[in-house]
């Protein structure tokens, strides 16, 4: 769709909430907290297994689950990635789960002091990785991220080196004043950028920009028909599928959803059913809670990872994954629920890793920057 007022036309429907002008929730609601910041809850009990059993905020829906994770410490896990790291690791067919496998540590912090929000990990065929991110100086502050930082390094671990800025609404003719939740990925003998944004009259909109080499960007003059925090997962057959942030109205009100549009070209895309929706309507400041949705493969299975939060503190690394054998439904429960904030999954020498990132008046000021946590698989019998 090539329009604002088409895209917000698209975004009313039944099948989606409110229009994406209604994303200053996102920063009145952060600036406060979270849209319920006075909610406190008390602790939970411990149920068998020795679990926290999940707590519900009961206005916004939001399920509080930080670091559970239902897995028997009797299940193997799977650490190595053989016989190539190229991309996830390859494993025998079997219902899998994901754990950390040790602590986060921060890989990259710009030079300049501007923080590294919600990146996303590329590498080239030479084995160097480019990182993009939107970021700025501060504790976090949407109305502050006007660019989307670049960095690369020859490992995942660093040492990782500042390169120009991706985009940046200070470029000329720019449509943008903020920038947003980057996606890259490879397109073809180039590269695509996939970022939300926000302009003039309060118009937002998900964009994308084409590179022949990560480092010189044009934009697609074309918005695209999906919500925000798009991520593009690639079938065995070639066929693209774009998972994003969304609502949807039912009877008992608006649901968060993680909306899914296909393309066979990367170009064209048709909406498809919600990939994943919440069961309980939210209940304050709805702009989508789902955010950074992110899509593995492994074992047969697909695997969904997606920061579910109401950018408060407490939600704020809330990544739940969930399991399916469909990449196109995913259903609840998640099968577990990881600490970090818009986290991807990416290998190296043989180990998984999430990486992620956020504002530091949330994780604090020693995780400034983008981290990465290693991960491995428990396996089910």
């Amino acid at each position: 769709m090539n329009s604002v007022a088409t895209l917000e036309a698209h975004l009313r429907s039944d099948r989606v909430g409110p229009s994406w002008a209604a994303l200053a929730l996102v920063a009145l609601a952060s600036a406060c907290g979270g849209a319920d910041p006075s909610s406190e809850l008390p602790d939970a009990s411990v149920p068998d297994g020795g679990l926290r059993a999940p707590t519900v905020d009961p206005r916004t829906g939001i399920v509080h689950e930080v670091g559970s994770v239902r897995v028997d410490p009797s299940w193997p896990l799977l650490r190595s990635c053989a016989p190539s790291d190229a991309g996830l690791c390859e494993a025998e067919p079997g219902r899998y789960v994901p754990v950390a496998d040790g602590e986060s540590e921060a890989v990259w912090r710009p030079s300049d002091g501007r923080y590294v929000n919600e990146p996303t990990l590329v590498r080239t065929e030479d084995g160097t990785w480019h990182a993009f991110a939107n970021g700025a100086a501060g504790n976090g502050d949407p109305w502050r991220e006007t660019s989307l930082l670049h960095a690369s390094a020859p490992t995942l671990g660093g040492p990782w080196r500042d390169e120009s800025d991706a985009l940046a609404a200070r470029d000329p003719g720019a449509p943008e004043r903020q920038l947003w939740a980057p996606f890259a990925a490879r397109e073809g003998d180039g590269w695509s950028l996939y970022y939300f944004a926000h302009g003039a009259d309060d118009a937002s909109w998900l964009r994308s920009a084409r590179s022949p080499d990560l480092r010189t960007w044009t934009r697609d003059p074309e918005t695209l028909p999906a919500g925000r925090d798009a991520t593009v997962f690639t079938r065995a057959d070639g066929t693209r599928l774009m998972y994003s942030v969304g609502l949807v109205r039912r009877a008992d009100g608006e649901h968060d959803v993680v909306l899914l549009h296909a393309s066979n070209d990367g170009r064209t895309w048709r909406a498809m059913d919600p990939a994943l929706e919440q069961p309980r309507p939210c209940r304050a400041s709805c702009w989508g809670f789902y955010e950074s949705p992110f899509v593995v493969a492994l074992g047969g299975m697909y695997f969904l990872f997606t920061t579910y939060t109401d950018s408060s503190p407490r939600t704020y690394e809330q990544t739940a994954v969930f399991r399916s054998a469909d990449p196109t439904r995913f259903e609840q429960p998640p099968v577990a629920v990881l600490r970090a904030h818009g986290g991807e999954v990416h290998t190296e020498g043989g180990r998984v890793f999430l990486t992620g990132g956020g504002w530091p008046g949330n994780i604090g000021e020693a995780r400034r920057g983008m981290s990465r946590t290693p991960l491995a698989w428990a396996r089910e019998p």
